[in-house]
């Protein structure tokens, strides 16, 4: 098995206020934890997804309110213009002009 490089599927359902849930591996313990739209299960428990499907099946509230975060920190930190912006930095720095 191999993890995620980043989840960019993770961003575009949390740009549309759908919270996700994703094992505690790779890049998603990081993108939730940036986003706080998501929870996390352990992926070596042959229950923990199922465990986790369930907990936000029946609180609805909850949904809503992970989605909500999802959403705005997707657009407060990974707005395209933020990252491009970023991006220039990181260059930046590379070549020297920082």
């Amino acid at each position: 098995m191999y993890g995620e490089a980043f989840g960019l599927y993770i961003l575009e359902a949390l740009a549309l206020e759908v919270p996700v849930i994703q094992p505690n591996q790779a890049a998603f313990p990081e993108l939730i934890e940036a986003t706080g739209g998501g929870v996390l299960y352990d992926p070596a428990q042959p229950n923990a997804l199922a465990d986790a499907i369930e907990l936000l099946a029946f609180d609805p509230k909850r949904i809503a309110e992970l989605g909500k975060a999802g959403r705005t920190a997707v657009f407060q930190r990974f707005d395209i213009n933020i990252m491009a912006r970023q991006f220039a930095d990181v260059c930046a720095v590379c070549a020297g002009k920082s």
